[in-house]
């Protein structure tokens, strides 16, 4: 029985560091050019008519689901494939 618990925790330590090197390559956020920008002092003015930060938040979650349901997709059809 230890041996599993060894292998499941090797198995989320390499997980993990792979996780850690994956979210290292991104960019850091492209909004952030904003900021220093000439339009910084009106994005709050902005976000009261056009709801600009929940847009960006409900197309980040969107993009998120639809990417996980065509790679979950994609992988069942690969375990099919193999039975």
């Amino acid at each position: 029985m230890e041996y599993l618990q060894n292998f499941f925790s090797w198995i989320w330590g390499n997980l993990r560091t792979l996780l850690v090197f994956v979210i290292n390559l991104l960019p850091d956020s492209p909004f952030s050019v904003l900021d220093n920008s000439a339009v910084a002092g009106y994005i709050g003015y902005l976000n009261w008519i056009i709801p600009i930060e929940s847009m960006v938040a409900i197309l980040q979650v969107w993009t998120v689901a639809i990417a996980s349901f065509y790679v979950l997709q994609a992988i069942l059809r690969w375990v099919k494939a193999i039975e």
